[in-house]
């Protein structure tokens, strides 16, 4: 294998109503704002040699960055750092080796799931 592109799917969101027993609830405890990452599809020679069976699952997305507290634009602009960071790993191809051979794997990632208050 020459090189390999990964594609992965991210987004960000937020959810509240959350119940918390045995506290007292605010906006603060009760919602929680969260970033998550799914891998879509691994491609070798322009050609798809794996592809994600259930990319909307939640059960194949990792989370990237949890915070407690109510979605705000205030508060979302904490995610920056990590769509900078995300951005230079595309940069920069990861080299492996595998049985002895060097293979290049570059990395794209898909800003798929944005909020309204996060696209403004």
């Amino acid at each position: 294998m020459e090189g390999l592109e990964v594609v992965f799917k991210t987004g960000f969101d937020g959810s509240g109503s959350h119940n918390i027993f045995h506290q007292r609830g605010s906006a603060e405890t009760n919602n929680i704002t969260m970033g998550m990452i799914c891998p879509l599809l691994v491609k070798s020679k322009g050609e798809i040699i794996w592809k994600q069976p259930r990319p909307q699952s939640p059960n194949t997305h990792r989370p990237i960055v949890l915070q407690l507290g109510k979605e705000t634009v205030e508060s979302l602009k904490m995610y920056g750092p990590i769509t900078r960071e995300m951005a230079d790993i595309e940069k920069t191809p990861i080299k492996l080796i595998v049985k002895g051979h060097e293979v290049n794997v570059s990395v794209k990632i898909r800003i798929t799931a944005l909020d309204r208050k996060a696209a403004d």
